[in-house]
This record gives structure tokens, sequence and C-alpha cells, in this order.
């Protein structure tokens, strides 16, 4: 049982064997095809990301062919490329910069998301101390690789204490983060919102410690504007 109450809290799943090993086995089964699904998809986007590359390489090429040389849509065109080329680049840069316990790196169309799972508030507070620095030092050097965005801070709790309080706490902790990038990395406040999502959006489950503590994270929802990029 030891090995399967391990392998259990891997999985953000409380194992329990009132009834034998079946039920539990049966539930680990069932979140390794789910992540296996997700896997899928994830793969399948980016091969779809790559097929868009070539798409747009293939047409800065019949463009090229057509005209006969440089044009004002080719331009366009090959510039819409290495923006694409940039994102991947920098996307990668950033996954490899955070270590798991630190933060997720994912991508949704043209918005990265970093969650920030490594920053530590006192409880019950929105306190950025010195603990955090070396966390925030790697959110400044990623966002640097991303400068015609706009930045979303989103605040997350787990599921411990009312609904109200954990509003108003995710509130106070998105806007401490908010306020921390403005002040000390510069970002124009204009170009940074925060709202608090309190318990309401949950990434694991709260019916175990490090499932709480996967919840209670800070979301950066970088939003890339390819149409500056590009240019």
């Amino acid at each position: 049982e030891p090995p399967l109450e391990r392998l259990a809290a891997e999985m953000d799943l409380q194992a329990r064997f009132d009834s034998g090993v079946q039920q539990p086995l049966d539930d680990m089964l069932k979140v390794a095809q789910a992540r296996r699904q997700e896997l899928a998809r994830l793969k399948q986007e980016a091969e779809d990301r790559e097929g868009q590359i070539v798409a747009l390489n293939g047409e800065v090429k019949r463009l090229e062919d057509r005209l006969g040389g440089v044009s004002q849509e080719r331009i366009a065109l090959q510039r819409r490329v290495d923006a694409q080329a940039r994102l991947r680049a920098n996307l990668t840069t950033v996954e490899t910069t955070f270590q798991p316990e630190e933060a997720r790196v994912s991508r949704t169309g043209d918005d990265i998301t970093i969650s920030l799972l490594g920053i530590s508030f006192p409880v019950g507070k929105s306190t950025i101390d010195a603990s955090n620095e070396a966390l925030m030092a790697k959110v400044r050097d990623s966002l640097a690789l991303f400068p015609v965005t706009s930045i979303v801070v989103e605040g997350h709790t787990d599921s411990q204490g009312s609904d109200s309080a954990n509003l108003i706490l995710s509130q106070d902790r998105a806007d401490a983060v908010k306020q921390y990038l403005v002040a000390n990395f510069g970002i124009d406040q204009e170009k940074i919102t925060s709202i608090g999502y309190g318990e309401t959006r949950p990434v694991a489950s709260n019916d175990t410690a490090d499932g709480r503590a996967r919840n209670r994270r800070i979301d950066l929802v970088i939003r890339i504007d390819q149409a500056q990029a590009a240019q």
C-alpha cells in the first residue's frame, strides 16, 4: 500500500484501501489515461503550430516565384514567420528557466501562462518577502523576452477557508504581484491588470496537501500582440 499511496499522491489522488487496492488502481488508471490524452493534445497543437510555419514559408515561396523578387506582401509574411519562430524559441527558453516546483509554463494561442507555484506568502497575507527574490528574478528575465505584450496577473487559492475570504485574498495577492512588477521591473502600469479568482479555478485536487499547494498560485498570462511583434 505505501508505494501505491506515493504514486497516488504524485497524481493528486488520495488513495483509500477500505475496499482493497482495485479502486485506487482504477482511479490512477483514469488519471494516467487523462494525462496521456492531454499529452497527445499538446503534441498535436505543437504539430499544428509547426504546420502553420511551414504553410507561411510556402506562401512566401509562392509569392517570391510569382512576383520575382521582394514585395511588401512578402516582407509582411516573412515578418509573421519570424515572429512565430521567435515566439516558439522564447517559449522554450522560459520553459527551461523554471524548475518544476517553481512554475509551469503553457501556451494557448498567442497567450503564454506562467503559473507561479513556488511563490510564497505568509498565511492569510499578500506580502512578497525576500524569500521570493530568486523566483521573481526568473520572472523578470522571462518577461523581458516578450516586450510587445500586456499582462494579466491572476490570483488563486485552495479551498481552505470561506469563499469570500479566499476571493479577497486572491485579489490582494494578485494586486501585490502587479505592484511588484511595476515597481521592480519597470513594467508599464497601463499594460498590466490583476484579478483574483479565489478557489474557483483549481488545477489539482484540494483533498491532498500537494494539490492544495498547487492551487495556491499566481498565474501570469502574457498576451502577445502578434501584429506589433511582427513589425
